[in-house]
């Protein structure tokens, strides 16, 4: 392993869409569909719109052919009129398009009760050539179609509830006439962070979520530990995947699943695009009277079965951040090196084959720990923590170029006379770093945001949110939505020892809040939060642990947006 020293720029010197469509079924009670279904055709066709049923119109915008049917029927306007391709050729009719479809059902009047990705439909024909459908919410063109089917995903965010909208299809001919479906529809959701589910883990055992992320297909993974016993040696690696709606178990994964040697951690995890799983942590062995955590790194199939699994027996410490590259995994966390913790980074192939790993060092400090790792949409690689040089604990930056070499990187300037502490990391809408923790004052910690730019480092911005109450307050989590807007998970500790949860959605600047949430157990002393994730509707999921009877309880909280 080679131990690499920083390499220092600027300041430092001195100092996914996600996107997709969720099953339509778990919808349904979202959307109250007030619309009617329609007969698509219209009543005649005059050189003039025509307004069908069900907010269908037909629009005259081409040339007349004035030959009539002779065989007498009327009715082949239903279906595929007039043939296919100019077959049968009569008159130069309009296309026909049937009413606007909402996830299956009718459109026009649907009232949604939460938000979602919602699968817009029409069917359209045309008498001789169809040229294309496209679809139109508030008059912007969205998508254009050429080959059934005639279909558009919606994502639809808080921002998009905020207002009623009018939705179009518009079905063109080849000679330029066009008939249109339309629907309106409008919004009543729930107030922002009110409670959408709770996951409470299984009953009768102690447990606590580590990490949380969003799956290409929208569910939420949770990723943490359990165990029958509070006191006891043995616990399991758990991940857990949860409906984003109704927060139904969809998958629970423990590691070992039987004949359980040790405590295993779940701390860090990532869905990889075909469905595998990625989740690394530390393990400690029953036998080892030291209880000293080693890294353990674990890859399951879609499934939960495990397909590779590696024990770092050699090395002590933990995972604490992953990332997935393609068919790669890439870890960060501390190592224990001469009795101190050191920023430690490796990069591993699907079989869990290093091809690469460093220890960090920070010149001066006694420790270093990466508490974070952060992967950019061009592929750039950032780690975020603490570094404490014997006096001050100072927020720790780094950019992470080929073979873990680091491109910049060190400590970045204190805000407090204290120091900071680095405990999560994310990337802006503006593709600027923000690193969550906390600032480090005379009479108690004080939760902090803080932007860097990704070139160097520099600080670009800083932000401390006002303190909930007189005592310690750290930021654990944060991420950023598609619009920048800053979600939080934090630790509140009191002068009395009584630990709350809070849970922030915040403005792009960090500055207001949209809303909070605070968490306080009757029995306080296991109450901390350690993760957030936003899905791409707006959805927020909080993850730690509540007390309960003594116990440390998994804890995963969805809230409305």
């Amino acid at each position: 392993m080679q131990v690499t020293p920083w390499i220092l720029a600027g300041s430092l010197a001195s100092s996914l869409s996600l996107s997709g469509c969720y099953d339509d079924s778990v919808y349904h009670d979202l959307v109250e569909l007030q619309g009617e279904s329609g007969d698509s055709e219209a009543d005649s066709v005059t050189g003039e719109s025509v307004t069908g049923p069900s907010g269908v119109t037909i629009t005259d915008g081409g040339p007349q052919d004035t030959d009539s049917d002779t065989d007498g029927d009327t009715t082949d306007s239903a279906g595929a009129p007039g043939g296919v391709d100019g077959e049968g050729l009569g008159a130069d009719l309009p296309p026909l398009i049937s009413p606007l479809r909402i996830d299956g059902e009718a459109g026009d009047g649907a009232v949604f009760k939460g938000v979602h990705t919602a699968l817009l439909e029409v069917d359209a024909s045309d008498d001789r050539s169809l040229e294309s459908v496209t679809f139109l919410i508030d008059d912007v063109p969205v998508s254009t179609l050429t080959q059934p089917p005639y279909s558009y995903a919606w994502v639809i965010d808080d921002v998009v509830a905020s207002s009623a909208h009018t939705l179009r299809a518009e079905a063109r001919d080849d000679s330029d006439q066009s008939s249109h479906s339309v629907a309106k529809v409008t919004f009543d959701l729930p107030p922002g962070g009110s409670e959408l589910w709770n996951d409470p883990g299984l009953p009768f055992y102690a447990g606590a979520v580590e990490d949380l992320a969003i799956s290409p297909k929208g569910s939420v993974i949770a990723a943490g530990t359990r165990s029958l016993d509070n006191e006891s040696p043995l616990a399991q690696a758990v991940v857990r995947i949860l409906s984003p709606i109704s927060g139904g178990l969809e998958l629970d994964v423990a590691y070992p699943k039987e004949d359980v040697d040790g405590a295993y951690r779940a701390s860090a995890v990532e869905m990889m695009e075909d469905g595998r799983i990625a989740a690394g942590g530390s393990y400690i062995a029953a036998n080892d009277p030291m209880k000293r955590p080693r890294p353990w790194l674990a890859i399951f199939s879609a499934s939960g079965m495990p397909l590779a699994v590696k024990l770092f027996k050699a090395e002590r410490g933990e995972i604490r951040d992953l990332v997935v590259v393609d068919d790669d995994v890439i870890i960060t966390g501390d190592l224990i090196n001469a009795g101190a913790s050191q920023a430690w980074i490796a990069r591993a192939d699907g079989e869990l084959a290093l091809d690469w790993e460093r220890i960090l060092e920070v010149p001066g400090s006694e420790w270093s720990s990466s508490r974070a790792l952060a992967l950019a949409d061009d592929g750039a690689l950032y780690i975020a923590g603490t570094t404490f040089d014997g006096v001050t604990p100072r927020v720790l930056a780094a950019s992470i170029g080929d073979g873990g070499l680091p491109l910049w990187g060190g400590p970045v300037p204190a805000l407090g006379e204290g120091g900071d502490f680095g405990e999560a990391l994310a990337i802006s809408a503006d593709g600027k770093l923000l690193i969550g923790g906390a600032v480090n004052y005379e009479d108690g910690q004080q939760m902090s945001l803080r932007w860097l730019h990704p070139e160097n480092g520099e600080t670009s911005g800083d932000f401390t949110i006002p303190s909930v109450v007189d005592g310690d307050q750290r930021v654990m989590g944060v991420t950023v939505d598609h619009l920048g807007r800053v979600y939080i998970t934090a630790n509140i500790t009191g002068t009395d020892d009584d630990v709350n949860v809070v849970v922030y959605k915040r403005s792009i600047d960090g500055g207001a809040s949209h809303w909070e949430q605070l968490y306080d157990s009757a029995d306080d002393l296991y109450d901390h939060g350690s993760a957030i994730a936003v899905d791409p509707h707006g959805y927020v999921y909080a993850g730690g642990s509540r007390s309960e009877q003594g116990w440390p309880r998994w804890w995963v909280q969805g809230h409305n947006p």
